[in-house]
């Protein structure tokens, strides 16, 4: 009874420098991205790219000195920063599958949130010109982005697995890609 009631007290971060780098970056990350697309030059194209390329290279030196980057080490806000940084490292694609091996292992301790385990799962999916399992990524309304899912398949389970970790297939945001 004790052990879970104090499961659920907040805890701070072991390692709060390390948070607040992972929540800079993933600020630096957002600032690129949500420029809207009328005001985009090449020149934000070359930033943007260069973002990725830092943060990717930081998060793998991160990685080598204290391992993924979990809830436990760094907050869940922090853990979400280490997760959208490897989301965002398509440029180098064997980097993001280790990051999809160390976030799935955290998954499955209860060190990161089963989301983000799902989104880079169909991520690197996609990268490989595979079948996505949750179907969580499209190009837009409309479009699906990359291949076929599970659940396009009919059987079901990649849509069902999806919706009991609180993850929105693709195709129930944007109906017409299906």
């Amino acid at each position: 009874m004790i052990d879970r009631a104090a499961a659920l007290w907040p805890r701070p971060p072991r390692n709060a420098e390390l948070r607040a780098e992972l929540l800079r970056r993933q600020e630096a990350d957002q600032a690129v991205r949500l420029v809207p697309a009328s005001e985009r030059t090449p020149e934000h194209g070359q930033q943007w790219r260069a973002v990725d390329a830092a943060n990717s290279e930081w998060l793998r030196a991160t990685i080598g000195s204290y391992g993924w980057p979990g809830e436990s080490m760094v907050s869940p806000a922090g853990a979400s920063a280490a997760w959208l940084i490897a989301q965002h490292s398509d440029h180098q694609p064997d980097f993001q599958r280790e990051c999809l091996d160390l976030l799935a292992a955290a998954v499955t301790s209860g060190d990161a949130d089963p989301r983000h385990g799902a989104l880079l799962e169909d991520r690197v999916l996609v990268a490989q010109g595979r079948s996505q399992i949750f179907g969580t990524h499209t190009a837009g309304p409309g479009r699906r982005r990359g291949t076929r899912t599970e659940s396009d398949s009919g059987s079901g389970q990649g849509r069902s697995a999806a919706h009991r970790l609180g993850v929105r297939p693709a195709g129930d945001i944007h109906p017409a890609s299906q």
